[in-house]
């Protein structure tokens, strides 16, 4: 159990202050693994509290008051950092479907708060809006996520919202035209001053710059040439 539990990096410790959003429910769910592995109900516990810690608003990094999700204060990352929570969080409830640990209630409500409008939402047919990839628009294929594994689990986990994400993965899938069962909608985040306006016919999108936060994120050798992106509509 020391070996596990005991003194080590802050990159293997969701308790540790440094981690938060997706990377918390990213180490949450390797402390599931091997919780499970080694038959520590200690781990396994935590692991499971910590990977649906990040369910909450905050004003660091996370999921804003608005719905968006805010990575290394400032960035707009909810394709990005924002697609790593949900990927993370629905592995690990369909893991843990049917045990103590589920995800339900009101938790699973916010989940579904978030990933849908501010994440399947902002998905035309099969490309994710590139406003909100930050630095990892400049990976290969960024913009053509594969989601189908988790609608097709999240039909399981949320039967509240079975059908939207039926939608989505048809239209991701191709299996339906980007319009289909589209909603019009006009969202505006006000913390990452991200507006987005969504018809059966079009989705259009701009993300502001200002004094409370930036532009895409340009590091760790990514996104170098970012700053061409700036005022860019995506439609």
């Amino acid at each position: 159990m020391q070996g596990h539990c005991g003194e080590q990096s802050w990159q293997k410790q969701p308790l540790h202050r440094y981690n938060s959003g997706a990377n918390k429910s990213e180490i949450a769910l390797g402390w599931i693994y091997i919780g499970c592995l080694i038959q520590n109900a200690h781990m396994l516990s935590v692991g499971a509290r910590e990977l649906y810690r990040p369910l909450q608003y905050t004003t660091g990094e996370g999921i804003q008051y608005d719905r968006s999700f805010d990575m290394h204060y400032g960035y707009l990352y909810n394709g990005a950092y924002g697609a790593v929570l949900l990927k993370s969080i629905t592995k690990g409830a369909w893991f843990l479907k049917g045990t103590r640990y589920a995800l339900k209630g009101d938790q699973l409500q916010f989940f579904s708060d978030f990933i849908i409008p501010s994440v399947f939402d902002q998905i035309r047919g099969k490309s994710m809006d590139w406003n909100i990839l930050g630095r990892s628009i400049s990976r290969y294929n960024a913009t053509r996520p594969d989601f189908t594994l988790q609608l097709q689990r999240l039909q399981i986990i949320d039967p509240a919202h079975k059908k939207t994400y039926q939608n989505s993965r048809q239209r991701m899938l191709g299996q339906k035209p980007p319009s289909y069962k589209v909603k019009p909608d006009h969202q505006h985040y006000w913390h990452t001053d991200f507006t987005v306006h969504c018809r059966p016919g079009f989705y259009l999108s701009i993300h502001g710059v200002s004094n409370r936060n930036h532009a895409q994120e340009i590091g760790n050798q990514e996104n170098l040439k970012g700053y061409w992106g700036q005022k860019a509509l995506w439609i």
